[in-house]
């Protein structure tokens, strides 16, 4: 597995320490927890794999405290393969490359 890491000063950026459950199966509704720092409110969280149409979730709940994102998918007809995960946090951007398998 592969590993990109992004370096940067500033400290209001996302940070992502978790993905929980790291995977599930086509066909399944799953609710993953995101944990890490700086979320805001309004934060997405969308699933991408290569030549596959984007995951978006059914429900989001970011934590007062922005430390935790909450999504449920409905993974019905996806494809199988190593997710990333993209959160997009008032336009700053944090990909947990293959965060998320399908199988």
């Amino acid at each position: 597995q592969i590993v990109t890491l992004v370096i940067t000063t500033n400290n209001s950026w996302p940070r992502v320490s978790e993905v929980n459950p790291e995977s599930s199966t086509v066909g399944s509704v799953i609710t993953v927890e995101i944990s890490g720092e700086n979320f805001a409110g309004n934060s997405t969280v969308t699933l991408r794999l290569s030549g596959q149409s984007d995951v978006l979730p059914t429900t989001t709940n970011v934590a007062a405290n922005q430390k935790t994102i909450t999504v449920t998918y409905d993974l019905t007809g996806v494809a199988t393969g190593s997710w990333d995960v993209i959160i997009n946090s008032n336009g700053s951007i944090v990909t947990q490359f293959g965060g998320f398998s399908v199988t």
